[in-house]
């Protein structure tokens, strides 16, 4: 798979990942350097800043401090790849799951239905993961793709169950998070003409047996969709927009199309 296949998230990791080593690599070039600088200077016989005696007399403390940084930058490094790894790993489910949920779309929708991926607002750093506009409005899709970890919705908190079977509460509420997406894709939409949109929300867990709903309902105003079956069933109920003829679909999508990454 090439680097341009790749889903957003996946070339940021790999965009940092250059960086950090990039620059680990011309700190440790410009050290060389400085080192053949000195000798050579000692070579020509040029001791007017007596860098030889320098050299000589901060060479076994040097060194030492020199293993003493060389394990601390190990340790980043290793606890950098580590965290990398499982970043990595996170972003290969939440591709795989945009696939998954893409092929779906394609047999459950027909043809009056646009979807954008990846869409990157201007000033933001993280992206909305599916955007489909169509007869029955603009609904913005968060994709969720989990195998091990189980996460429970009640109206008010968001947990996570841990491995001893605990329910862990997250801070941040995913669904507003979503909501927070939503608001400014309006904005945006607001500023390039489009105004009085209700986009819906929704946030789908291609696994249905990842997520559980205690009770439904918040002021988030956030569907949770187990599987494509929660999400097809939604779609299916939602009401057409008169206002989303082909013509007004498009309008929308040449909008937003510039911004999927």
């Amino acid at each position: 798979m090439s680097y341009f296949n790749l889903s957003f998230v996946k070339r940021k990791l790999i965009i940092n990942k250059l960086k950090f080593w990039g620059l680990f690599i011309i700190i440790f070039i410009i050290w060389i350097l400085d080192i053949l600088f000195v000798i050579q200077k000692y070579k020509n016989g040029d001791y007017s800043r007596s860098y030889p005696a320098y050299v000589f007399l901060f060479s076994m403390p040097l060194f030492w401090l020199f293993l003493k940084v060389f394990s601390w930058i190990k340790r980043k490094i290793d606890f950098q790849w580590d965290t990398y790894q499982h970043e990595w790993e996170i972003a290969e489910l939440g591709n795989n799951g945009e696939e998954i949920f893409i092929n779906e779309l394609k047999k459950i929708l027909n043809k009056q239905y646009l979807f954008l991926k990846n869409i990157v607002l201007p000033g933001f750093q993280s992206d909305i993961d599916i955007v489909i506009i169509g007869p029955k409005g603009i609904f913005l899709c968060e994709v969720k793709n989990y195998k091990k970890t189980k996460v429970i919705f009640d109206s008010l908190n968001y947990y996570y169950k841990s491995h001893e079977g605990n329910n862990i509460k997250e801070d941040k509420d995913i669904r507003a998070q979503v909501k927070w997406r939503s608001d400014n894709l309006e904005k945006y939409l607001i500023d390039h003409g489009i105004h009085d949109i209700n986009i819906k929300k929704v946030i789908v867990y291609v696994n249905p047996s990842s997520v559980e709903l205690k009770e439904y309902g918040s002021s988030y105003r956030v569907f949770i969709a187990r599987g494509m079956e929660g999400f097809d069933k939604y779609i299916s109920t939602s009401n057409e927009d008169n206002r989303f003829n082909e013509n007004f679909c498009h309008k929308i999508y040449d909008i937003l199309k510039e911004l999927s990454k």
